[in-house]
């Protein structure tokens, strides 16, 4: 018997666990077949579920699985890991974040957990690579970070790989969450979609009629082959002083 979400808007994690105790929780993106369970195993062994079902079964579909270093409730930011399956299940869908007119229409999706509950709106989406003679690869899978700057360092050069400019805010108390699944613009890329947690009190509701394509995303390097690459500054505080943080709403100063 296939595991399903309680349909209601609370997920009965009870059950779900009695099934796994791995499962950690759901994600659903409105538009795509993502309405799976999230899977989390142990450090020892943190991609146990690369090719098994939530049963254990192996699968090449494997599962939807959350990184085994990351803390629910706790990491500033998580990442979830599934196949990009030629069929169009698992995270294949993601792939369409890269499209104006579908990030129009699913700006929001929802990741519950347990005691954590909660809607994310998408801050980005780029392509990353893995290989290193593509270029230094960005570790966009992070858990913690030692300072607000730190964190909104990273923030800033996942806003500058974008492929859109969605108008979402981002500040230092906000979580982020990674979605990351396989690309074949080239050997071993990568599709990555990033989103923050809607805040207490916030609007779920996003207004898309402000994104637009980014004129000059920074892609990895093989990309541009004998073309010129864009040139970023590396932390948020060079790119404050240049007036390229419009997305932040916090309380760091210049």
């Amino acid at each position: 018997k296939a595991v399903k979400k309680k349909k209601t808007s609370a997920i009965d994690f009870s059950s779900l666990r009695a099934v796994n105790k791995d499962i950690v929780g759901w994600i659903q993106v409105p538009g795509t077949v993502i309405d799976y369970p999230v899977l989390q195993s142990s450090t020892e062994n943190p991609q146990h579920y690369l090719y098994r079902d939530y049963k254990g079964n192996d699968t090449k579909y494997g599962s939807i699985f959350m990184d085994a270093d990351a803390a629910i409730g706790k990491s500033r930011c998580m990442t979830l890991y599934g196949h990009h399956m030629n069929d169009g299940r698992m995270f294949a869908d993601i792939f369409k974040y890269g499209d104006l007119a579908f990030y129009q229409s699913s700006p929001t999706f929802t990741f519950d957990a347990y005691k954590s509950a909660g809607t994310w709106k998408v801050i980005s989406v780029f392509k990353a690579n893995v290989n290193p003679d593509h270029g230094e690869p960005f570790a966009y899978v992070r858990t913690d970070f030692g300072s607000d700057e730190d964190f909104l360092t990273f923030v800033h050069q996942v806003m500058i790989r974008s492929l859109i400019d969605t108008g979402v805010t981002v500040n230092e108390k906000d979580k982020l969450l990674v979605l990351s699944t396989c690309s074949y613009e080239y050997d071993n890329f990568r599709t990555v979609v990033v989103a923050r947690k809607v805040r207490k009190g916030e609007s779920v509701k996003v207004d898309t009629q402000k994104a637009v394509y980014r004129s000059s995303p920074l892609y990895p390097d093989c990309w541009y082959g004998d073309s010129e690459k864009p040139q970023y500054p590396e932390t948020f505080q060079a790119a404050q002083k240049q007036h390229m943080t419009a997305w932040y709403d916090g309380k760091l100063l210049d």
